[in-house]
């Protein structure tokens, strides 16, 4: 039975990950993301029913940034979220969501699968991490090129075979876009998810 979790994402304010039943607004999305148990680097982060997870960095140095929350589905799952940014991502700003990891230390070495959203290219792609290796799995289309304000939402679905699916939709398009789907049965348990942030001095507290 396919199991979905939904997830508000800003980037900023960023994610919410919690079971849902059927597509949630975003306002019940950002007050789910402020009731779940959040751990790690939560001094560089502030929750709000209205927006969720916030980068917030006092230190105003460049770095990174993480949260996770218990979650250990993998296989048979679908991850709903998204993404708004008030800034084009770069190959030094950008997030990475992690749709199961074997370690809540995201900065660390893990076991696991993630979506990075910005980058060296403005595209979403879904990679597969094994220890401190990275393998690309999957690379969705440029929907960000030249976008000063990319509001996407995502879907990815592992299904009960190990074939991962992921489509996007922009706010200004009707409907979800497949992107790509692989096979990669490689991890199949996890004991959270959650997000990392990149960025540089003058986003420390600038993604929203």
């Amino acid at each position: 039975m396919r199991k979905i979790i939904g997830i508000i994402c800003f980037l900023s304010s960023l994610c919410s990950c919690s079971p849902i039943i059927d597509e949630l607004s975003e306002d019940s999305e950002a007050d789910l993301t402020s009731k779940l148990s959040w751990i790690g680097e939560t001094d560089k982060f502030t929750v709000s029913d209205k927006e969720g997870l916030r980068l917030d960095d006092k230190a105003k140095t460049a770095g990174s940034a993480f949260l996770a929350t218990p979650s250990v589905r993998v296989r048979g799952t679908r991850w709903e979220f998204r993404v708004h940014l008030l800034f084009q991502p770069s190959i030094n700003n950008y997030a990475r969501f992690y749709l199961a990891s074997s370690a809540d230390n995201l900065s660390g070495a893990l076991n696991g699968y993630f979506v990075q959203i910005g980058g060296k290219e403005d595209n979403v792609s879904l990679y597969r991490q094994t220890g401190d290796k990275l393998q690309l799995l999957a690379t969705g289309r440029a929907l960000m090129t030249g976008n000063s304000s990319p509001d996407v939402r995502l879907k990815v679905e592992c299904d009960d075979n190990g074939y991962w699916t992921f489509w996007t939709r922009l706010k200004q398009e009707p409907e979800y876009i497949k992107e790509q789907q692989v096979w990669d049965t490689g991890f199949t348990t996890s004991v959270c998810a959650g997000v990392r942030c990149f960025y540089t001095a003058s986003r420390c507290n600038g993604f929203v």
